[in-house]
């Protein structure tokens, strides 16, 4: 039975995309572009008249098959992105493409609306498909390693991509010729499972799988899969035992844990954990399943725990099998037990120091937050964390620091229990140091209420939310109003809760106040109270806040003629029924807005006409509350202003409505830069001055040039507007315009002409077709009336009116005849100043009718014409695009006349004929034709050109290919040639020659298949040669030979080619002190028995183990790399043939550039912690780009930058577009990273990016620090004091707030050069104690950032004179003299108490040095609760 292709490409197929929402009668186009082949390339959309491309986002597997399918290019081979065939021109037509992949055409997928995309070419979309086979199925042995055991059962299952179904499956075993095993596919027809039962060494080898899938009565067979190994051992593989959650010290009583992990996932698995022997086992565990590992616990560990540990783990299957796996690696575990801790200043408060490897030194204090300071506390026997402060102490190296990164949960006992980025390797490239204050009362919960303000109506209810730190279990929480004694309200903390909400119903005004809340905790039976919360303000009034005001501009300074949009918007919960605006006084509202959506603020719109306009605009809501109706207060006022003196004119015209434009601003006139200078800004320019309409806009100061300065430039009118001004404009700066780039304009009383335009290029159509003609007037008049003209007629033969938003409209002419034909011209009227004004006609076009539709083009595909006997010529017959819907013929031309060879129908204008098993007497001419149907009228077009068709007894030669890359091969390996025909045979023989040779070295067949493995068995030096192979098949019953296949050498060489090697990092960055993994991949068809790793010339001896998808692979892992580590790597193998050893070449090299540290900064940014984001990567700073640019980046940013928190992740270059290269791409930050350049992206340098793409970030700023003056510890009632607070510099306006106790005092208003304001108290009373902080906010555009509170500074008053001395450092040393004489009262009641009786708090007590360790405050209510327990006689304190 011949074989025949699947039906080839139709270039371009008629498309409708019925998801955009066109219209029906719209049509779409496909085409591939600029690809290897016909069914290959960038893909592009025909619309409006316009080639387009399609944007590759979403762009994956099943949009490709859609597309196959739909241009008739058979199967998806792969969906290409990032403009892989070059980038396109012109429109982007489609984005976001999503479809299934069994629709037949793209319209019936999700996408777009066409033309709307988010893209540049850079990221065009393509495809590559194969008309001949479906694309090569998965395969799975159902292990990664493919290691199994002997008398297991193997299922391998093959599977199709899900989009072809599938009619059989074969399995082949060690690329054999024939199948193993067929199998029909599963009810769904996409997988198979083929059944190994009982496997024994004759199972080894390497499997593979085809499947054929029957489309249209014909079978098509895929190419194979990839191979997967089985392999058969003793033992499963070994697994893996590592640390997890440990850091790579290990101290005396932390608690550790080793995970023991598979490569694969078992049903039934125990895990068993072995020390030092492998006897007998310390602990084992059945392992979930669902997953491939166990955890082995370990806690509190100590001397007699060091020692080598190691794993290993037993599958059961049943009852009476199981399977072993080899033992683990060892895993050696060194305690380390002169490990310490100890605060720098005093006992429970200082900077935090660590004794390790006999030194003390210092803790890293970035990420410092008080969870870790929890555990420091409870740690060293100092109760609770009260504070987390990162110190920035100037003159310590980096090698102070012997701990890197703490995070701890707070729930810990130990801080070794916590994670920490490092100990023997210092990361910490700042001067921050972690310091600690603990205390003796829990830290102080948080309170919130869900309003801000938090300003109530009477009769409300009021919810405050009491929260407690995660690591502590509350147990009883109350709500207090400040200043009174008892609490309000009191509740249980639930449990696994860590917050409770208090409601106070019908609130009123006396309830106006400073609310606080405060818990209980139990430890072991004693309680323990916390420090009040910080003050929540509640206010009730009858007045609700004043909304917020805000304007575009800012200044907000105008011209006449510009639009002064206001938005109101009132604080979220306040329900608004309406808004109003006021100018200059409350007496009565301007303006007034219903509110329909709480949620979009109210907009005010007015026109700067004049000075009228100008003043104090204020706005105010009204609110139901309760049932009552209530107005705020009235917002911060807005100052407008607008700008009453400046004017238009001509100049050096010649005439009223021509020259050069002036403008007269700021006292002068001046000129205009002509960049970006076109009609639409000459068309406002000649509106405004009542001068008509723009005949023209001139450049390069082609009416002279100005005396004054140039104003602005790039001007950006959409030409509607009534002022100049009114468009966006830039600045221009002194010097950078020229005088002879002015620009100037010419007016007219009549509009310019439009442009007319015949749907059909060449203009000629046949009796009964419609013709569509186009009149388009300039961009900027819009909903004009057209007019349609025939030449040398002076009525017009149609008029239409144009949509209000649409310059265009569409003349049609239906059923045309002789009558039509001649030229055409159309003009348009718009209305001017109250009149109409009718333009110039337009250029003619012309209509010409033919009795018959033009001749179509006539080609063959894949050839010139040449064929061999037994093939299926493909005939390619393309009619002039304007021409869809045609009926094509393909005929032979002969003597006696045309004989039909094939007919085709086509929705397009192209289609693929089909002449069937050549034989000798199809050769010949042959043209075609074709039909088409107009007003029921069948029209037949005129013929093609002739082409030749020869056919050649010959059969075409085949392709040869050999099974390895070059042809080199070791003595005694085997040489497989695959010969494949053409797939149009059946019943092939195929014969393997070697040149000099006329005897037939090795031959297959007859045999159904297209392609056959002739093999060189046992290669020794006289096979060394050239070969080539031929086919032989019978037609007709007569015998033919093809020609013989081009030549391919086969050589002998002493050592095997070398491995591929690549290295991977999870960063894409090689940063001191992360991970490399070395992959060496040598060549499948050798067995690589041992690997070396080689850097810069010399063996490093490193250890290698096997990769999981392939046994030729070895993987090299260097931990904690260095710089010493860099340099040029390649890698060997060793390999086993005929029980021969070889060492082979060196694969390739790669260099290996190991930096210290990654250096990121902000650029262009109005303070120091706003900006583009750039990366200094190869000593270049280069820019990130913003696909998947989102907040929880830019939080990374900010905190490695010590910018406090993220505002807004920026993009689309809001900060201006960076000159060096794109470094990051499609960033994916968890938010919890604490560098950049630990997050997920691609690699380093890849991109599909240009700089319009720049992310950027705005944080809220580093603190601001708070400083007192005079400096003392302690101050005397009566003292006078004054606060400083200091910011970094900005260049933006600022306000700077005083806080007391976290509430508002007074604010400052600075200056972009200021950087600090002061606040002084004089004659200071005892209100005025408390801890003072201070924070700044700046307007970021219409935003206003507010940044993180100071540090607080604590202002204590004594009530006699006291000897007090200036403080040297800062707040701590000010809590210290307060802790001195506190704590004495304290030491001496405590002691007093503990000699007589304490409470079990689960802790020992026992004096070190100076100090109490594990000593918990014994603060509790003895009136309220009677818990007390004799002391025991044997406890030591």
């Amino acid at each position: 039975m011949v074989k025949m292709h699947l039906r080839f490409v139709i270039c371009c197929v008629l498309l409708n995309i019925g998801k955009s929402k066109q219209s029906e009668g719209e049509n779409f186009f496909l085409r591939l572009v600029d690809g290897d082949s016909i069914c290959s390339g960038r893909v592009e959309l025909f619309y409006n008249d316009t080639w387009g491309t399609i944007c590759d986002d979403y762009w994956d597997m099943p949009d490709a098959v859609v597309v196959c399918r739909q241009i008739n290019c058979g199967f998806a081979q792969s969906a290409r992105g990032s403009s892989q065939f070059g980038e396109g021109l012109g429109v982007i037509w489609l984005d976001d493409v999503e479809c299934v992949g069994s629709e037949s055409n793209l319209r019936q997928c999700k996408i777009r609306m066409v033309g709307e995309h988010n893209c540049n070419h850079v990221e065009d979309a393509g495809v590559i498909c194969n008309p001949e086979h479906p694309p090569k199925p998965s395969i799975y042995s159902g292990k990664k390693s493919g290691v199994f055991i002997k008398g297991e059962d193997v299922k391998i299952k093959c599977s199709t991509l899900g989009f072809y179904k599938a009619s059989m499956f074969y399995l082949y075993k060690d690329n054999g010729p024939l199948p193993l095993l067929t199998k029909s596919p599963a009810s769904r027809q996409f997988t198979a499972t083929f059944h190994l039962a009982n496997i024994t060494d004759g199972h080894s080898g390497n499997y593979s799988c085809r499947y054929d899938s029957d489309i249209s009565g014909k079978t098509y067979r895929s190419e194979r899969s990839e191979n997967v190994d089985i392999m058969l051992k003793e033992y499963l593989p070994a697994p893996e035992i590592v640390y997890s959650r440990a850091s790579n010290v290990i101290i005396e009583g932390q608690d550790i844990t080793l995970r023991c992990q598979t490569q694969e996932q078992y049903e039934h698995c125990r895990f068993y954990l072995f020390k030092d022997d492998e006897t007998n086992p310390i602990d084992s565990q059945m392992a979930s399943n669902t997953q491939s590992f166990v955890h082995f616990n370990m806690t509190e560990i100590g001397q007699e725990d060091e020692g080598g540990y190691f794993c290993k783990y037993v599958v059961i299957v049943n009852e009476k099998l199981s399977f072993n796996s080899s033992f683990s690696d060892r895993l050696n575990i060194t305690v380390q037990d002169e490990v310490k801790l100890r605060l720098s200043n005093r006992a429970c408060e200082g900077e935090l120091e660590v004794l390790y490897n006999a030194t003390w030194g210092k803790v890293c204090g970035r990420g410092w937050r008080i969870s870790e300071v929890e555990v420091v506390c409870k740690h060293l026997g100092c109760g609770f964390g009260k504070s987390a402060v990162s110190t920035e102490r100037y003159g310590f190296g980096t090698e102070d620091v012997k701990l890197n990164y703490v995070h701890c949960l707070g729930t810990e006992k130990l801080l070794w229990n916590c994670l920490s980025l490092s100990w023997t390797e210092n990361t910490c490239f700042d001067h921050f140091r972690a310091h600690v204050t603990c205390s003796e009362q829990p830290l102080k919960p948080s309170i919130t209420v869900y309003r801000t303000p938090s300003v109530y109506m009477p009769g409300e209810n009021v919810t405050l939310q009491c929260a407690i730190a995660p690591y502590y279990t509350g147990s009883q929480m109350f709500l207090h109003k400040v200043g009174e004694k008892k609490s309000l309200l009191s509740m249980p903390v639930p449990p696994n809760q860590k917050s409770v909400n208090f409601t106070i119903v019908d609130m009123q005004s006396k309830q106006t106040g400073n609310y606080t809340c405060s818990y209980d905790i139990d430890i072991s039976e004693t309680v323990f109270k916390s420090e009040p919360s910080d003050p929540q303000p509640i206010t009730v009034r009858d007045e609700p806040p004043g909304p917020t005001l805000s304007v575009e501009k800012d200044p907000p300074n105008y011209l006449p003629g510009q639009e002064i949009a206001l938005q109101c918007k009132a604080p979220v919960y306040f329900t608004v029924s309406q808004y109003y605006l006021y100018k200059d006084t409350r007496k009565s509202s301007i303006m007034s807005r219903s509110v329909t959506d709480q949620d979009i603020p109210a907009l005010f719109q007015i026109t700067a006409e004049n000075s009228n306009e100008e003043g104090e605009y204020m706005c105010q809501y009204e609110t139901n509350s309760t049932g009552k109706l209530y107005n705020s207060t009235l917002s911060d006022p807005i100052k407008i202003s607008v700008a009453a003196d400046i004017k238009l004119r001509l100049a050096d015209g010649g005439r009223p409505c021509s020259g050069r434009i002036e403008c007269f601003v700021n006292g002068t006139w001046a000129t205009i830069c002509d960049e970006d200078w076109d009609l639409a800004e000459a068309e406002v320019a000649c509106r405004q001055l009542h001068c008509g309409f723009a005949r023209s806009a001139t450049r390069s100061g082609s009416f002279g040039e100005g005396s004054g300065p140039s104003w602005a430039k790039n001007l950006a009118c959409n030409g509607t507007e009534s002022y100049l001004w009114v468009c966006p404009y830039q600045a221009v700066y002194p010097h950078l315009c020229p005088m002879t780039n002015d620009v100037g304009v010419v007016c007219s009383d009549q509009p310019l002409e439009p442009v007319i335009n015949i749907r059909r290029p060449i203009g000629r159509f046949s009796q009964g077709e419609n013709v569509t003609i186009d009149c388009k007037a300039p961009a900027f008049y819009r909903g004009a009336m057209f007019f349609l003209y025939k030449t040398n007629q002076q009525a017009h033969l149609q008029s239409r009116k144009a949509d209000d938003y649409s310059n265009t409209v569409a003349f049609l002419l239906t059923k045309i005849s002789k009558f039509h034909e001649g030229s055409y011209t159309c003009s348009y009227q718009v209305m001017r100043d109250g009149r109409p004004s009718t333009s110039d006609s337009s250029s003619q076009v012309q209509i010409s009718i033919i009795d018959k539709p033009p001749k179509p083009k006539i080609g063959f595909f894949g050839s010139l014409g040449q064929f061999s006997i037994g093939e299926t010529a493909l005939v390619r017959c393309v009619a002039p695009s304007g021409y869809y819907g045609v009926t094509f013929v393909l005929s032979k031309v002969e003597i006696s006349g045309y004989i039909t060879s094939a007919i085709a129908k086509t929705p397009g204008h192209s289609t693929i004929l089909y002449i069937k098993d050549i034989r000798s007497k199809a050769q010949g001419d042959y043209v075609c034709m074709y039909q088409i149907t107009r007003s029921g009228i069948v029209y037949n077009s005129t013929f093609s050109e002739r082409k030749s068709l020869t056919v050649s007894d010959e059969l075409q030669k085949p392709q040869v290919t050999l099974n390895r890359p070059h042809g080199q091969y070791l003595q005694g390996q085997d040489a497989e040639l695959t010969c494949s025909a053409p797939k149009v045979y059946s019943s092939l023989t195929f014969s393997l020659y070697k040149a000099g040779n006329p005897n037939v070295i090795a031959s297959q067949g007859p045999m159904s298949n297209w392609s056959a493995v002739l093999a060189i068995r046992q290669l020794e030096s006289q096979h060394q040669g050239s070969y080539s192979c031929v086919y032989q098949t019978t037609i007709s019953g007569r015998l033919y030979t093809s020609a013989p296949s081009d030549s391919l050498n086969v050589t002998l060489t002493g050592e095997p080619e070398g491995a591929k090697m690549t290295l991977t990092t999870m960063f894409g960055l090689y940063v001191q002190g992360k991970s490399i993994r070395i992959t060496c991949i040598a060549p499948e068809y050798y067995n690589a028995r041992s690997f070396r790793l080689i850097k810069d010339g010399k063996d490093t001896g490193r250890t290698w183990t096997t990769t999981q998808w392939t046994k030729q692979g070895a993987e090299f892992s260097i931990a904690n790399i260095t710089v010493a580590d860099s340099g040029n790597y390649t890698c060997t193998y060793e390999a086993e043939i005929s029980d021969k050893s070889f060492n082979s070449s060196y694969s390739n090299f790669v260099a290996i550039d190991v930096i210290e540290r990654v250096e990121i900064r902000l650029k262009n940014g109005s303070h120091e912690c706003s900006g583009r984001v750039e990366v200094l990567s190869n000593k270049t700073w280069g820019t990130v780009c913003d696909d998947q640019w989102q907040i929880e980046d830019a939080q990374i940013v900010c905190r490695e930058l010590a910018c406090g928190h993220a505002i807004t992740a920026t993009s689309h270059a809001y900060f201006g577009q960076g000159s060096g290269p794109i470094i990051l791409d499609d960033m994916n930050c968890q938010g919890t990273e604490l560098f950049l350049w630990q997050c997920a992206s691609r690699h380093w340098g890849q991109h599909n990016c240009n700089h319009l793409e720049d992310a950027g970030v705005i944080c809220s700023g580093p603190k601001a620090r708070l400083s007192l003056s005079p400096d003392y510890d302690v101050f005397v009632k009566g003292d006078s004091v004054t606060f400083k607070c200091s910011i970094q510099r900005h260049n933006t306006s600022k306000r700077l707030e005083f806080l007391r106790n976290s509430v508002y005092i007074l604010h400052e208003e600075l200056n972009p050069e200021d950087v600090s304001a002061t606040y002084t108290i004089d004659n200071i009373g005892e209100n005025d104690q408390g801890y003072y902080t201070c924070r700044y906010s700046y307007k970021m555009g219409t935003q206003w950032i507010k940044s993180t509170a100071s540090d607080p500074v604590p202002l204590i008053l004594s009530d006699s004179p006291i000897s007090r001395r200036r403080n040297s450092s800062g707040p701590m040393n000010r809590k210290r003299i307060i802790g001195l004489s506190a704590g004495m009262i304290i030491a001496l009641v405590l002691g007093l108490f503990a000699l007589n009786r304490y409470r079990k708090s689960g802790y020992i007590w026992e004096r070190k040095g100076s100090h109490f360790h594990n000593l918990q405050p014994l603060i509790t209510n003895q009136d309220d609760q009677d818990r007390t327990e004799d002391i025991d006689e044997n406890s030591t304190i």
